[in-house]
């Protein structure tokens, strides 16, 4: 996964698909499934992200948080993991991604 850069203080609108296949070409059926997501900043300080599912056949989910959350993060870089578990409870995480969180100048 690519760096995301983020300004603090703006509001963080992720949206995701969950593909089978490395390729891209098919997406994971979510129906039933638990999404989470979790971002870590390098000093420690741990933070759960809002998580919602859009059209679940799709593969589809959305990860944010607001303004006034991402205002209150540490400027730096957060690693993040989303994880889904399944009906059977079988847990399934992504490769953990990296967002470098700037400062707001204006």
């Amino acid at each position: 996964m690519a760096q995301i850069i983020h300004k603090r203080g703006d509001t963080l609108a992720l949206d995701c698909t969950w593909w089978q296949d490395e390729a891209g070409t098919t997406p994971l059926d979510l129906t039933g499934w638990t999404i989470t997501a979790a971002a870590k900043h390098t000093s420690g300080v741990k933070v759960t992200l809002q998580v919602a599912v859009g059209t679940a056949p799709s593969g589809t989910f959305s990860i944010t948080a607001d303004a006034a959350t991402t205002a209150a993060w540490a400027v730096g870089v957060w690693s993040i993991d989303i994880q889904r578990v399944d009906a059977g409870g079988v847990t399934r995480s992504t490769e953990t991604w990296k967002m470098e969180l700037v400062e707001d100048i204006a």
